[in-house]
């Protein structure tokens, strides 16, 4: 398999997806040639993943069509926060990395769409629906994986019609993870007092 092929290839170790943190650690503890404790062998169990929970809604491929009214959440905040432990100072990491990479997605994914360059817009739509689903992004990643299948399907014209849905459905996404987020410390300390 993948696997395989990978280390034929000359690569280390191999990690595949959905990732497992405590997996994901001792691949890197492995390669790394760390020895002792790996930073998350606390976590409860070794089976915490980076896939979309059975409350995400179907999959991406099993997204509607463009006039199907839209009825998934923007976001799975219990998902999300299930996946990172909880942590909120990786979830603040995590969210300004997103909010980086998806507006850099999206400039990248509408001026492949404008030039009609079909691969780098498939390319650029299936990594932020890649990117939206392990932040919980339920919306995004399934707009972004309809765009990526009507490119494949040469439908240009229908993917850049759903632009601006992506589009929106990113900023909702954006502001649901700020909500999320570590309180300002005047919040916090307020709520202390």
């Amino acid at each position: 398999g993948d696997r395989e092929k990978c280390l034929a290839a000359g690569m280390d170790d191999y990690a595949s997806k959905p990732l497992q943190f405590a997996s994901l650690f001792q691949t890197i503890a492995r390669c790394l040639e760390v020895s002792g404790p790996t930073p998350h062998d606390n976590l409860a169990t070794a089976d915490r993943v980076l896939q979309p929970s059975p409350s995400e809604g179907r999959s991406p491929q099993a997204a509607r069509t463009p006039a199907e009214p839209e009825i998934e959440p923007v976001f799975d905040r219990a998902a999300l926060m299930d996946r990172i432990d909880g942590d909120l100072e990786l979830l603040e990491i995590l969210t300004d990395a997103f909010r980086g990479d998806a507006a850099k997605l999206l400039d990248e994914l509408r001026n492949a769409l404008i030039q009609h360059d079909l691969e780098a817009a498939r390319c650029a739509a299936h990594t932020l629906k890649g990117t939206s689903a392990n932040m919980a992004g339920i919306r995004v990643s399934i707009t972004a994986a309809t765009i990526e299948r009507q490119i494949k399907e040469g439908s240009h014209v229908e993917a850049t019609m759903l632009l601006a849905s992506l589009e929106h459905a990113t900023s909702e996404l954006c502001e649901a993870l700020s909500r999320t987020r570590i309180p300002h410390a005047s919040q916090a300390s307020g709520a202390a007092s």
